[in-house]
């Protein structure tokens, strides 16, 4: 007990030392799904409640868009009001910048190394330790996506693992889908924000 004190102490405050300390110190919860369901057919019924969740919130977004007569684009003015008002509001279109290895490497530095790995398996410590020889070749690709307005099909593929969240692990409305998206996709995403 003294020794979990300490370490409480120690954290200096930090949220997630605090959580780190309490979770060592917690039971740990093991909810093994136990179906009698083929693991094929409890997947598919997984997959199929996480991917509707996105058609239904995306649903119920464009019903408050229509009810509330707010657009976001405007084709016949080239403009972009917040809602259809009768004003002639002029935009400016947006321009991602390009980013600078300097960046990028600080933004690779800045990268949590205990966060989960995406489908590529790529972690950020991995990132981090070959930063001196792979830099280059991480800013390219980076701003290759901002001068094309795309993003890289392969950094759009999620592992998504399902955390329970109460009840029986074995219903998908009890569990939360979190996606582990692939670490080039973060850095792109926090080089985006520099610009």
């Amino acid at each position: 007990m003294e020794h979990v004190r300490a370490e409480l102490e120690n954290s200096n405050g930090n949220v997630n030392s605090i959580w780190k300390v309490l979770n060592r110190c917690l039971p740990i919860k093991d909810q093994p799904l136990s179906t009698t369901e083929d693991h094929f057919s409890q997947a598919n019924k997984f997959n199929q409640f996480d991917t509707s969740v996105g058609l239904s919130v995306a649903s119920r977004a464009k019903a408050v868009v229509e009810e509330h007569n707010f657009y976001t684009f405007n084709q016949e003015s080239s403009c972009c009001p917040i809602n259809n008002s009768p004003q002639d509001v002029q935009c400016s279109l947006f321009e991602f910048q390009s980013v600078t290895e300097e960046e990028v490497g600080k933004i690779i530095r800045s990268l949590p190394s205990n966060k989960a790995p995406g489908l590529d398996k790529v972690t950020a410590r991995v990132l981090k330790d070959s930063l001196p020889t792979t830099l280059s070749a991480i800013t390219n690709p980076v701003n290759t996506s901002f001068s094309s307005n795309t993003f890289a099909r392969a950094w759009k593929l999620a592992e998504v693992i399902p955390l329970v969240k109460s009840g029986d692990a074995d219903e998908p409305s009890n569990t939360r889908p979190i996606s582990l998206l692939p670490i080039m996709s973060k850095v792109c995403e926090r080089a985006a924000a520099v610009c």
